[in-house]
């Protein structure tokens, strides 16, 4: 009996030790968090929390908020995690301050491990960007000319500017008192939206067939609720003498078409007319005989005692008053990129227009940043920026420096082998000679301008690939330049999370084997205990 008692202890033991299930290791992890990239001011945006885990109980999520955000709820909420152990937390929030809260957003979990009573956490940092609210400003030039008679046009640029981070609506419209001022709009856009940070330049011809003092107006109204009104006055006098116009056609041979060329002659003033276009033609005219296109790369004149152009390139820039060394440093890097950029400019005459072409191709080995062009017409295109149409396709702006004419034509970023135009227009013919359009090109020049030159990274991965190395699930970042870790996998893992239906499976099959062993052993203690009854027994003979 006492070896019985001894087998039956040892048995109990064994059965303690092995037969009751380990209690495996909690987990918990942050999975992914949701959250816009930027939000406007006082607009409401949501933060969701995404988690896993196994074995934890009491799992709660959390946010740490830096000054200007704010969301609700305010205290830790409750996860509910799922049977397959995932479980997610939202928050409804909302930025009084606008600001770059990139990374200034801490999300956390908490839990208790089910097994050891231990604790369990993880925590990630996020955040958004919150632009300024759209805020619009205006300014105008004077007058080309504060006093024309009827008929006659004056010029006159409107330019609508964005002070804010957000984009806008905005309309423009001219009016007069009295009425009768006729405006026509010769370059800019009357209506569209305006990002932050930009500026939309307007030109009109104004004129009126009456003579008379009138107060002409432009009132800008924006999306964001603003109304602006820039205000000037133009002086129309009596024409001293009528006149009529003859429209004169005659055809021009060229090398394969005929080209048709239309003059408008005056049948009143013809010999001030004749001295004025002799004069300009002779200025014209003043060259060899050469093709109308010269390919020029000019270098950076300087802006130290152009205030005009210094201020243009501060508002383009974004940047407040330039000190001495950053425009040093902005005179070195326009003269690195003028070093790698070639410029190319033809003309060509067309039936009632000149146009001249201005080709630029960047041939550098870096980005650059606010590419800028500051581009100067001579008076023999155009005596007014009123006059001239300027189109540059991709270009985030164009500005009038001054309306002598000078331009300011800006580009967000250019890329190694970029090229692009930038086209000036003016309604005339000025001279289908190629001698005088090869003048004309020359008369135009050009300084380049940039922010910084930008060196991009080379990605580490494919943005947002997931992988799995050794226990660890990792998924690389969306800019593509590092592996940022998932979750830590207490056995293996997947390119789709971790493998817990194999440890489950794996401890199910060791608690078989365990309970077989335990029923066996019983069996062996219950044979040993009624083959030992049955030797003891009086009965037996």
């Amino acid at each position: 009996m006492k070896r019985n008692a001894l087998l039956i202890a040892a048995l109990f033991v064994a059965f303690s030790v092995f037969a009751l299930p380990a209690h495996a290791a909690g987990s918990l992890s942050i999975t992914s968090i949701s959250i816009p990239d930027s939000a406007s001011q006082a607009s409401s945006f949501t933060i969701s929390l995404y988690a896993s885990g196994s074995q934890v109980s009491s799992v709660k999520a959390s946010l740490t908020l830096p000054s200007g955000v704010s969301c609700s709820p305010s205290t830790p909420q409750d996860v509910s995690l799922s049977a397959s152990g995932t479980g997610s937390a939202s928050w409804s929030c909302s930025a009084s301050l606008a600001g770059d809260y990139t990374g200034q957003i801490t999300a956390s979990l908490s839990g208790t491990d089910s097994g050891t009573g231990g604790s369990l956490s993880d925590s990630q940092q996020t955040g958004l960007i919150v632009p300024a609210p759209a805020s619009l400003a205006a300014s105008s030039s004077a007058l080309s000319a504060s006093s024309v008679t009827a008929s006659a046009a004056s010029y006159w640029a409107v330019s609508v500017h964005n002070t804010g981070g957000e984009t806008t609506n905005y309309s423009v419209s001219v009016s007069s008192s009295p009425s009768g001022v006729s405006a026509s709009l010769v370059s800019g856009s009357v209506s569209g939206s305006i990002t932050g940070g930009s500026v939309i330049d307007l030109n009109y011809s104004l004129s009126a067939s009456s003579a008379n003092t009138y107060n002409v107006s432009t009132t800008i109204t924006g999306g964001n609720g603003q109304t602006l009104v820039e205000y000037t006055s133009l002086t129309v006098t009596a024409s001293s003498s009528s006149t009529t116009t003859t429209v004169v056609s005659y055809d021009t041979p060229s090398s394969s078409t005929n080209q048709t060329q239309t003059i408008n002659e005056t049948q009143t003033n013809q010999t001030q007319s004749a001295t004025t276009n002799e004069t300009e033609e002779e200025a014209l005219s003043n060259v060899t005989q050469s093709m109308a296109r010269t390919q020029r790369t000019i270098a950076p004149r300087g802006i130290i005692n152009n205030t005009k152009l210094l201020g243009a390139l501060e508002n383009v820039l974004a940047a407040d008053k330039l000190a001495d060394p950053a425009q040093q440093n902005l005179l070195q890097l326009s003269q690195l990129i003028t070093s790698q950029t070639s410029i190319d400019r033809s003309a060509r005459a067309e039936p009632g227009r000149t146009v001249v072409s201005t080709r630029i191709r960047y041939a550098g080995n870096h980005s650059v940043q606010n590419f800028t062009i500051y581009e100067r017409v001579p008076k023999t295109f155009a005596e007014h920026a009123g006059s001239i149409i300027v189109s540059a396709r991709g270009a985030r702006s164009i500005q009038v420096v001054t309306a002598d004419p000078e331009y300011l034509i800006t580009y967000d970023s250019v890329e190694p082998g970029d090229e692009f135009v930038v086209n000036y227009t003016v309604s005339r013919e000025i001279s289908n000679s190629s001698s005088v359009l090869n003048t004309l090109v020359n008369g135009f020049s050009s300084e380049l301008f940039a922010d910084a030159l930008i060196e991009e990274a080379s990605l580490a991965c494919t943005p947002n690939q997931p992988r799995c190395s050794d226990n660890v699930l990792e998924r690389c970042s969306s800019d593509g330049l590092a592996w940022v870790v998932v979750e830590v996998c207490e056995t293996s893992c997947t390119t789709s999370g971790c493998a817990l239906a194999q440890k489950e499976s794996v401890i199910t099959l060791v608690s078989a084997l365990i309970i077989f062993i335990f029923v066996g052993a019983a069996g062996i203690v219950g044979y040993l205990l009624y083959r030992n009854k049955s030797f003891s027994s009086p009965y037996r003979k």
